[in-house]
C-alpha cells in the first residue's frame, strides 16, 4: 500500500472524520486533500490535528513518530458538497495536473 500512495496526490472525496486521510498521509503520499459538506469541518479539523499534525511537529524536533513515515504536510481540510464546482479541491492539491488518487 505504501508505494501505491507515496508521493502521490490524494483527494479523499467525503471524508468524515478524515480516518483514510490520515491513512494516507501516514503511507506517505505527498499531499492530501480531505472534502466534506462545510458543516463537517470544524470536527473533520479537529481529527486531522490529533491525528497528523501533532506527529508532524513533533517529527520535527527529532521525536519518534508512531508510523508516521512522511515529511509532507499534514492533510488539508476543504469544504466540498457533491454537484459544487471542483475547482476549490483542484486549487487545494497545488498541481496543476489534480490528483493522483481519489
Amino acid at each position: 500500500a505504501r508505494d501505491a500512495v507515496r508521493g502521490r496526490c490524494c483527494v479523499e472525496l467525503g471524508a468524515g472524520c478524515g480516518v483514510v486521510s490520515s491513512l494516507l498521509w501516514r503511507l506517505g503520499a505527498g499531499s492530501v486533500v480531505a472534502a466534506e459538506r462545510l458543516e463537517i469541518i470544524p470536527l473533520l479539523e479537529l481529527n486531522l490535528e490529533a491525528n497528523c499534525k501533532a506527529q508532524h511537529l513533533a517529527s520535527g524536533s527529532g521525536e519518534a513518530t508512531a508510523a508516521a513515515t512522511t515529511t509532507a504536510a499534514p492533510p488539508m481540510a476543504v469544504p466540498h458538497m457533491w454537484g459544487e464546482s471542483v475547482t476549490p479541491l483542484l486549487e487545494a492539491t497545488n498541481d496543476r495536473r489534480g490528483p493522483d488518487l481519489l
